[in-house]
């Protein structure tokens, strides 16, 4: 029964194999985008120059050091990038990004709903009367109370619900 080596073709193989694989699995990663190939072409890349140092190392040394250094920088590369602490809350939830800040009445509130606009663009909102904490009425009902804001006030953002935001006189 004759062995079949595998690993035969990598016997003696040049730096250049390597750096050429390396290459190419970082073009395959340019056009997927995947960010998980760069990790095995940094690996490749490892690999010959592992080869360049260390001539004579076989075909199964070479598979191995790219499977380990594939693994590790894998691992590595992926915890490094993840940068743990670095949050962005508001991201995908532009409304809620505005808490805080002030917008211009573009749109009438005499039914409680109106518009505001802040950075050029123009929101519905709506007014939140017990924004004060008193328990004050908008007018409507006949309770006296703060009037509604007219175009061109200025209101506070106090929070969003969905794309609708959540504003009370300044």
């Amino acid at each position: 029964m004759t062995g079949l080596d595998v690993f035969a073709p990598l016997d003696g193989a040049s730096p250049w194999l390597w750096l050429t694989f390396a290459l190419a699995l970082g073009a395959v990663e340019l056009v997927a985008t995947s960010f998980f190939l760069i990790w095995v072409a940094l690996a490749a890349a490892g690999t010959a120059l592992a080869l360049a140092l260390v001539p004579g190392l076989s075909g199964e040394a070479q598979t191995a050091l790219f499977a380990a250094l594939s693994v590790v920088f894998t691992f590595v590369g992926r915890a490094a990038l993840r940068r743990p602490g670095v949050a962005r809350p508001g991201l995908n939830r532009r409304a809620s990004a505005l808490t805080g800040r002030r917008a211009r009445v573009v749109g009438d509130f005499a039914t409680g709903i109106g518009a505001v606009e802040i950075d050029g663009l123009r929101w519905r909102a709506r007014l939140d009367v017990g924004a004060e904490g008193e328990g004050e009425g908008d007018g409507a009902d006949g309770q006296a109370g703060p009037p509604a804001p007219r175009e061109g006030d200025m209101v506070a953002i106090l929070g969003a619900d969905g794309v609708v935001l959540r504003v009370a006189p300044d």
